[in-house]
């Protein structure tokens, strides 16, 4: 009798049930753990398991190795929409990428709308149900003829702003209300815009994959996963916070930080395209947000959260208890970042008369490990020298080599029109 072969679930199958299912974020340890119940391990489950998350645009880091699912994390999370006489008039809102993956988390994943229908309750009017919808070639809510009445009927013109409350992302249940121009907290919102522009670099700067600029709408799914957007008072669109606010560039790629002419891509605000002008802000730093805002939130990361944005060194390896030492040295190196920040924290700990390395002696290693494992992935396997290689480069820099996957096979054509041009 011929022996039936059992078949499991891929990893990204599995990685996708656990993570939507959980209310909280997870590790990586945890997430094998749980892969484990559903299907057998391998020696590269590790590396499968990276492989899928990075495969998913739900899975958004929240901490290093730590993921959560987008539409989880929306929960509880508010945002701003700058109201136009079209939008008013017509019955719609054109949708920004961070407002498309507000309202539909899924879509990004294949770049397809699925038929969701999202329920809006507008304060002190009806209940819509709402759907997306190409209005003028730009991706759209459609809310209908309600939505002009009760806009009329508390009053709303042009140049208001909808404030927009998540109750429940998976479910598809959101809040609306509408907040007359003059009623706007400038001063906190500029200071809020401050908040998201360097927030916003800070993910930029610190992207590990090789390529052009990080796609707007996962710098959009990043910044949720950070919980920016737990404050009751959003900030201003983000488009123009980042232009305004911000040095990124905005290309046809997405979001960089460098220098050169700003290119921009017709978005939710503007329906023509154009170069931006405007000369860009002379110095960044990374300050620390209120922490206060987001205490008590499970899915916040205090530790975290000040490791990541603590822009003045020394306060940071304070926090950590690095030795003065790697303190000195980081000075002497200049420029740093999280990832070196993170290997110098871990040197501190050995009692050792070593040195550690330099930024970009750091670096130039790291490029190493990641030219390695970009390798064993492509091949299947590395040769004994190599492995042993890989496992030095490592425990050096302290890194989990399978951390890096090489590439971005799952990114959507860029020489196709943006998915707001069709």
């Amino acid at each position: 009798m011929a022996r039936i072969q059992q078949r499991y679930p891929s990893y990204q199958t599995c990685v996708e049930d656990i993570l939507s299912r959980s209310p909280a974020p997870l590790s990586i340890d945890e997430l094998m753990t749980q892969v484990g119940t559903q299907r057998p391990m391998g020696k590269s489950a590790r590396t499968a398991i990276y492989q899928a998350l990075d495969k998913l645009f739900q899975a958004i880091p929240v901490a290093p190795a730590r993921y959560g699912w987008l539409s989880v994390l929306l929960n509880n999370q508010h945002f701003r929409h700058p109201l136009n006489k079209t939008e008013i008039r017509q019955g719609y809102i054109w949708l920004d990428e961070l407002e498309h993956a507000v309202f539909f988390p899924q879509f990004f994943q294949n770049h397809e709308n699925d038929g969701r229908r999202v329920t809006i309750h507008l304060m002190g009017g009806p209940t819509l149900r709402a759907y997306a919808a190409i209005q003028r070639d730009t991706w759209s809510l459609f809310l209908g003829e309600e939505f002009t009445e009760w806009v009329n009927q508390v009053g709303g013109a042009a140049h208001d702003d909808l404030l927009i409350s998540v109750e429940d992302a998976v479910r598809g249940i959101y809040h609306v209300r509408l907040q007359p121009r003059e009623s706007r907290d400038n001063a906190y919102i500029q200071q809020r815009n401050r908040e998201l522009a360097e927030l916003a670099e800070h993910l930029v700067v610190n992207d590990r994959k090789v390529r052009v600029a990080v796609p707007t709408w996962e710098l959009a799914a990043k910044l949720v996963g950070q919980g920016f957007y737990r404050d009751t008072v959003p900030p201003d669109d983000m488009h123009y916070v980042l232009h305004e606010f911000s040095q990124l560039h905005l290309h046809e790629a997405g979001y960089s930080l460098g220098t050169g002419e700003r290119i921009s891509r017709r978005s939710g605000r503007s329906m023509e395209s154009e170069a931006y002008g405007g000369a860009p802000r002379d110095e960044v730093l990374f300050t620390s947000s209120d922490t206060e805002r987001f205490s008590g939130d499970p899915l916040f990361d205090e530790s975290f959260f000040q490791a990541e944005w603590d822009g003045e060194l020394d306060d940071f390896l304070d926090i950590l208890d690095v030795d003065e030492t790697a303190s000195a040295h980081t000075e002497m190196a200049g420029d740093t970042c999280e990832a070196y920040q993170y290997y110098l924290n871990e040197f501190g700990w050995p009692h050792t008369n070593e040195q550690p390395l330099s930024h970009s002696e750091f670096h130039l290693l790291e490029a190493e490990l990641e030219m390695l494992v970009s390798l064993e992935i492509e091949f299947g396997f590395l040769m004994p020298e190599q492995e042993q290689r890989k496992k030095e480069l490592a425990e050096r820099l302290f890194m989990d080599p399978n951390f890096y996957l090489g590439g971005d096979s799952d990114m959507p054509d860029m020489d196709e029109p943006p998915f707001w041009d069709n």
